[in-house]
């Protein structure tokens, strides 16, 4: 699966599909806000659709290991904390940063994508 995501990131945002249009332009320099607000039909989207659901599935696995982290945390590891909000949690916040960085439209995606995926990767370091 992370092979097929990889290959659909570099083809989708390379432009490395042989008949790409002016249609597509906007293709990994907008978010979900585009792709759903677009008034043209979904086959006419597909381009754009490549480009973001490599990151939407990275959130999804992210959100169900940030809970079992969390979990883990929570009953299961040497120092149990006795409250639901422990240190085990920060991951679950940076993957919301990274789904809510994805939204925005083409003037905001580019800074929210980036804010979102440090804000991400930096929940991650404080976690080690």
């Amino acid at each position: 699966i992370a092979c097929v995501l990889f290959a659909m990131g570099i083809v989708g945002n390379f432009d490395l599909l042989g008949n790409v249009t002016t249609v597509d332009e906007l293709a990994g320099r907008a978010g979900w806000w585009y792709v759903v607000n677009d008034p043209r039909p979904w086959n006419e989207k597909w381009h754009s659709l490549l480009v973001l659901i490599p990151t939407a599935v990275l959130a999804l696995c992210s959100f169900y290991f940030s809970y079992l982290l969390w979990r883990y945390g929570t009953e299961f590891s040497i120092v149990v904390h006795s409250s639901y909000l422990n240190p085990w949690f920060t991951p679950f916040f940076g993957t919301l940063a990274l789904a809510v960085g994805q939204v925005f439209p083409e003037r905001w995606y580019p800074l929210t994508s980036n804010i979102g995926l440090i804000i991400f990767v930096v929940t991650l370091l404080l976690l080690m």
